[in-house]
């Protein structure tokens, strides 16, 4: 793709946040200068046999579940910020609450109020979680964290909302769109803010506008600005990852030069926000072939202050005696992504 690559310096985001907290782990240990983090979309993590979409051709089995636990623990994350988690209870099939404290946005319990919990974020480490109501026939997608207990991180999950736009479907069905879901980790004495993104497909190099004749980026456009306000309105130290569905590593993108301030003249508006991948093409489960997969819509973005390190995609190696196609089925279309994160 010859838009490929050059470097843009990035930016923070907005949000009023209205924080549902839940303190977990009791803080001990060196602090938060030198962990790593990880963002995953696991893609349509449901409870075995269960769908999301209806002309959805493969659903996941134990087995698979089990192989997605084993790259999770190969991931040697402290925080792995989660997308597409149609169910905690799948979710700690593969991150089990011995190990894990997990947390689920609180739109996961406001789409099943038939589960009696209210709407905010939530946070567990010990068992059994909830799992998609057996009477609803398709699951929702949402956001999680996953945070290591050995790690000894405190947890405070909560929830951003405002990021869940309304979008209206080619049918004229009108819904909202994924939350963002905050985690603020502290250990030492030390605090970190995470926002955890999975913002509206379908806009991914396209101008995103009011005017556009793309619904999903007039949705998109729409999400833009309260991101950039939520970065923004940030006292501390803070990265911003997940599932942007956008090609931010393509020159002169628009959605990173509004992150950065780097479309605006203002003096002192143009923020470092620092960028991985950078200039790197994703090596993401190369076959079968599909061009759009060579530049990354995942990313991990860096606030004012802070730098990472030892930055790597995991693409899991293709089982000797299964086709690339059958194997993407069961792993999904996205893949890990880790880097190790200090001032």
């Amino acid at each position: 793709m010859s838009r490929i690559l050059r470097q843009h310096r990035s930016a923070d985001m907005i949000g009023a946040v209205g924080l549902a907290v839940l303190a977990i782990l009791a803080a001990t240990g060196p602090g938060l200068a030198d962990f790593r983090i990880a963002t995953w979309n696991i893609q349509t993590l449901a409870s075995p046999g269960r769908k999301v979409f209806p002309n959805q051709d493969y659903v996941r089995n134990p087995t698979d579940l089990a192989m997605l636990a084993e790259v999770g623990r190969g991931l040697r994350s402290d925080v792995i910020a989660l997308q597409e988690i149609a169910s905690p209870a799948a979710l700690a099939a593969v991150f089990p609450v011995r190990d894990w404290t997990l947390c689920i946005s609180g739109q996961f319990y406001q789409t099943y109020p038939q589960l009696g919990r209210p709407p905010v974020a939530r946070c567990v480490s010990e068992g059994p979680l909830d799992d998609t109501p057996a009477a609803v026939p398709l699951a929702g997608q949402f956001t999680a964290f996953a945070v290591r207990k050995e790690a000894g991180i405190a947890v405070e999950a909560g929830d951003v909302p405002e990021l869940g736009v309304t979008h209206r479907d080619d049918d004229g069905v009108e819904r909202p769109v994924r939350w963002g879901l905050v985690a603020r980790l502290s250990r030492g004495g030390e605090t970190l803010t995470l926002l955890n993104v999975h913002l509206k497909s379908g806009c991914f190099d396209d101008p995103p506008s009011a005017d556009s004749r793309s619904p999903h980026c007039v949705t998109f456009a729409r999400q833009i600005p309260l991101l950039d306000g939520w970065s923004r309105a940030q006292t501390g130290p803070f990265v911003i990852l997940g599932d942007f569905n956008r090609r931010l590593d393509l020159d002169r993108d628009e959605v990173l030069a509004r992150l950065t301030g780097a479309d605006t003249p203002a003096p002192g508006d143009d923020r470092r926000l620092i960028r991985f991948p950078f200039r790197r093409p994703s090596a993401c489960l190369p076959q079968p072939i599909e061009s759009h997969s060579y530049v990354s819509i995942d990313y991990i973005l860096l606030g004012p202050g802070l730098r990472g390190r030892d930055y790597a995609e995991f693409s899991p190696p293709v089982p000797d005696d299964e086709s690339p196609r059958d194997f993407k089925k069961r792993f999904g279309d996205h893949c890990p992504k880790v880097v190790r994160v200090g001032p």
